[in-house]
């Protein structure tokens, strides 16, 4: 439940049925075979699950099912035994699925394809980035089956897909159906377990789970993330490395971090896996920001031990240097930008050093370096923003004429407060060095001239694997109407490599329309609704499911509206 919700339990039992572990799969690495074979199987399972729309996918167990497939084909023996696993796994979804093998022992399952039923239209997936099935108002992505007629859309010839060298798939992309929506043919058999325990519990500490996890992270993305067109990257190693690191990850935590890794490479400063038994309660109870390439201390930091001066350079924490640190946190970060990567970095340290006390190696001035003991506090008390933690007052003067407001959290109410005072004023200062608050869009409205419509948005349109014929939906724009009273002195926005999103979408705006000078560090460079995505084992994946370009068309994502964006000026 999202929000206040009560639940009223009419009777419980409880049944011990023993641990959640047995059963699992121990770490081992991966052979030459399963290296073949455990990526073939998420190639067919996703084909299947995003691309044949048949009746029976909608209730398929799909975590389930992609584990009990990875269990049993990393026992197969030949390429044809790969193919007839993988035919009986799936066809109890797929009844029009065949997978063969090429070579001198070619063989295809199953032998003989059943024959299609009469029939007066045709089914196929279309997915509005990818979504539910049953989309809600409001909802930015959906999967939908669609139903059309046969005359107008026939069903199509099976098409062939490379799963591994020498195997392969054939199914078509669109079914014969009733007019009702009932695909055909109806499919046979049941769907195949894991061989577990009845008390077994999917989690990070069973390697195929995180193999499947791996998989389901890979592919989704594969199919539907918006910009590989855009960004550098080797995804098919990073899958290799990925699944050669999730098979000997020892638990959950192991397996966030291999997660993670994977989507360094996404290079999408939404990227994010996490795990609810990963989040930490406390994180380390010193404030640390970035001076040039520099770790310093934030904030005055006293205990027994001694005392950390704002300024003073960190040169290690737990005895591990400041550099190796930054490097490997570095590692399991995903960014568009450098500059969003080193913001998320000084929360990552934070929750890597949360044991009670960690030790960090500190240098002030000229001075001998030293180690204080730093302890760890509740999370709910560290504050990461790269921000001075002194600044000015909402509405207050920071020089004649010239007025302070800060938008990072600040809602409409807060903006009303202060709005004539700010038409008055000779000059205004918004900050942006983080993430606004209904403030943001507001201030836009008394700053243009007339209606707008700016911010080119749309989602992916999916309809066939491997993004061919990637389209997009018709383009979602902002628009905006002129709030009196009009700020009429002149305007900065100050920026930091913290903004992200909504936060670039206000920038995007002033810079498009030249409603201000925007001053400061290059922001996140990624906006656009965020999806989301659970992996088997209850890891969540965010990815940016739209794609984003600047009002003239050029490439908006890994540059964004800062002072390094097209058009902007600022230092």
């Amino acid at each position: 439940a999202f929000g206040d919700a009560s639940i009223e339990v009419a009777g419980v039992q409880l049944l011990v049925l023993g641990s959640a572990l047995e059963g699992s799969r121990p770490p081992a690495p991966l052979d030459d075979r399963e290296l073949a074979t455990v990526p073939a199987t998420g190639r067919l399972h996703h084909l299947v699950r995003f691309f044949y729309p048949s009746s029976e996918s909608l209730s398929a167990p799909w975590d389930a099912l992609l584990i009990a497939a990875i269990d049993r084909v990393v026992s197969a023996a030949t390429p044809a035994e790969v193919a007839r696993v993988l035919v009986e796994t799936y066809s109890p979804i797929a009844p029009l699925l065949r997978v063969g093998t090429d070579g001198p022992d070619a063989a295809a399952f199953p032998v003989e394809m059943p024959a299609i039923p009469p029939h007066t239209h045709s089914m196929q997936w279309v997915h509005n980035g990818l979504g539910p099935g049953d989309p809600r108002p409001g909802q930015v992505y959906a999967s939908v089956r669609t139903v059309l007629p046969v005359n107008e859309h026939p069903v199509p010839a099976p098409r062939r897909f490379t799963l591994a060298p020498g195997l392969w798939a054939e199914f078509p992309l669109a079914l014969p159906c009733t007019a009702e929506g009932q695909t055909l043919p109806a499919a046979q058999g049941s769907l195949p377990q894991p061989q577990r325990p009845l008390s077994w519990r999917p989690t990070g500490d069973d390697r195929s789970v995180r193999l499947a996890s791996v998989l389901v992270a890979w592919n989704t993305l594969h199919h539907f993330y918006p910009y590989f067109d855009v960004i550098t990257t080797d995804w098919p190693a990073a899958q290799t490395a990925a699944l050669g690191a999730a098979a000997l990850a020892a638990d959950t935590i192991e397996q966030t971090r291999v997660l993670e890794r994977l989507m360094y490479h996404l290079h999408d400063g939404h990227g994010h896996v996490g795990h609810p038994s990963v989040t930490p309660g406390r994180v380390q109870g010193l404030r640390l920001l970035w001076a040039g390439d520099a770790l310093v201390a934030a904030e005055p930091f006293k205990s027994a031990e001694g005392e950390i001066r704002p300024g003073g350079v960190v040169l290690a924490i737990g005895q591990r240097p400041d550099d190796a640190i930054t490097r490997e946190l570095g590692s399991r970060i995903s960014a568009a930008t450098e500059g969003w990567r080193r913001h998320r970095l000084l929360a990552a340290i934070a929750a890597e050093f949360n044991q009670p006390t960690s030790t960090v190696r500190v240098r002030t001035g000229d001075g001998e370096p030293r180690e204080v003991a730093v302890p760890a506090i509740p999370l709910d008390q560290f504050t990461h923003i790269q921000r001075p933690v002194n600044l000015p007052r909402n509405g207050s003067q920071v020089a004649p004429g010239i007025v302070y407001f800060d938008l990072v959290g600040a809602d409409a109410a807060a903006w009303s407060q202060h709005r004539r005072a700010f038409a008055a004023a000779r000059g205004v200062i918004f900050d942006v060095r983080g993430y606004p608050g209904e403030a943001g869009l507001q201030v836009l409205r008394h700053l243009v001239p007339g209606p707008v419509r700016t911010l080119r948005m749309s989602i992916p349109r999916v309809t066939l694997p491997d993004r061919e014929n990637f389209t997009f939906n018709p383009e979602v724009f902002w628009n905006l109407t002129p709030l009196q009273p009009r700020i009429a002195g002149k305007v900065a926005f100050l920026t930091n490599a913290g903004a992200i999103s909504y936060a670039e979408s206000c920038l995007s705006i002033v810079r498009s329309l030249g409603l201000g000078e925007i001053i400061g560090q290059t922001t996140a460079g990624t906006n656009g609704n965020i999806n989301r995505t659970m992996l088997p084992g209850g890891f969540v994946m965010i990815w940016t499911g739209m794609r984003v370009l600047n009002d003239d068309g050029s490439v908006y994502h890994g540059v964004g509206p800062g002072p390094a964006g097209p058009g902007a000026r600022g230092t």
